[in-house]
């Protein structure tokens, strides 16, 4: 048998494929990151164990020191954070505003705090807790 000269070629290979083992990651993790998204939702969304908590706040003047106490149904022990600072009002803002924070501790339904050296002028004194 002769050979004519003419050569037959396969035709071109297809561009290779992912494996199906990195499809299934990349799947998984779209997945992983849907179901983190939606668990954040639920923590985050208000539910029957929400709780309305008392705190009350009085402050006053005694000499350089600003003093601050109140009430509160949290349990001894709890934080309450402060800050204290000197409300400029319409005055122009120094660089450096005077301001001052911590926290004090509830103590059988109560707590108190003091601030040395404050400033002449009108102080704001604000209160809070966190869970």
């Amino acid at each position: 048998m002769e050979s004519s000269g003419t050569q037959t070629t396969a035709p071109p290979a297809a561009p290779p494929t992912e494996p199906p083992k990195k499809k299934r990651r990349g799947c998984l993790w779209t997945i992983l990151a849907a179901v983190l998204a939606l668990l954040v939702i639920v923590i985050a969304t208000p539910g029957d164990n929400e709780k309305t908590v008392a705190l009350t706040l009085v402050a006053e003047r005694a000499g350089g020191a600003v003093i601050f106490e109140g009430t509160t149904d949290l349990p001894d022990g709890a934080l309450i954070a402060y800050e204290v600072s000197r409300d400029y009002g319409d005055e122009e803002w120094p660089a450096n505003p005077w301001a001052t924070e911590g926290t004090v501790a509830v103590k059988r339904g109560a707590y108190r705090g003091r601030v040395e050296n404050a400033p002449e002028g009108t102080i704001k004194v604000w209160v809070a807790f966190q869970t």
